[in-house]
């Protein structure tokens, strides 16, 4: 969970030091998911597997300073529009 508020500050801007979690939800991921990534010549990197591991966080001031280079289709999105259905499901109980 460190690394993700690190990553939270790093590639947004958003202050890891406000970032709560929701009850319940300290230590535990609230998602997971693996995916295929397809090679990418330019960049030199071959097919491979990923893992998007996800926490939950409420900021009070979520100014955001966007690390254009490592963030792609930021949005700000309701629960039904999260990027996976699975996801979606789980953000109301929180």
């Amino acid at each position: 969970m460190l690394a993700a508020l690190r990553e939270l500050e790093e590639e947004t801007g958003i202050s890891w030091d406000g970032a709560v979690s929701p009850p319940g939800q300290n230590l535990t991921p609230i998602d997971i998911d693996i995916h295929l990534i397809p090679a990418n010549p330019a960049k030199g990197e071959p097919e491979h597997w990923h893992a998007d591991i996800r926490w939950a966080f409420r900021v009070a001031e979520p100014k955001v300073v966007l690390q254009a280079e490592e963030v792609e289709g930021y949005a700000w999105r309701s629960f039904a529009n999260a990027p996976t259905p699975k996801l979606a499901a789980k953000l109301p109980a929180l």
